[in-house]
């Protein structure tokens, strides 16, 4: 996990530099596609991650928990990957949609964040699961 932690922010680092020279002028040949790329690189190593964790709760017979890593991290993959299409087309001026249907899906990603966030954990061996009447 430290390692995949270490791999998306070696990643993220370029995805910074190369924002801020594009957005200083110093490279005006790059197309906001280029500029994004580490960004893309991050979410393909996101998405290989999910692939071995639900493969391991598959093989550990945890199946409930599989799908729902995968439910999950395929919803926040597309939503993230939906905004940043968007994004680059409208900085690109490939499409002319408002900014406001642009971050549609970001706002849903935080929605469904907070939603998966809030969900509690079903242990039914846990001592809050057995009501045993008043202490």
């Amino acid at each position: 996990m430290l390692r995949l932690f270490i791999i998306v922010a070696v990643l993220v680092l370029p995805f910074s530099v190369s924002l801020a020279l594009h957005l200083d002028g110093h490279t005006p040949r790059w197309s906001w596609w280029s500029v994004f790329f580490p960004m893309w690189l991050a979410d393909l190593l996101f998405l290989y991650w999910t692939v071995v964790v639900t493969m391991r709760c598959v093989a550990e017979r945890m199946g409930l928990l599989a799908a729902r890593v995968a439910l999950s991290s395929t919803v926040e993959l597309t939503l993230a990957a939906t905004f940043q299409i968007l994004t680059c087309q409208k900085l690109n001026g490939d499409s002319d949609l408002a900014w406001r249907v642009i971050f549609i899906p970001l706002y849903m990603l935080g929605a469904f964040a907070l939603l998966v966030s809030c969900q509690q954990p079903r242990n039914s061996g846990s001592s809050r699961s057995r009501r045993r009447g008043p202490v």
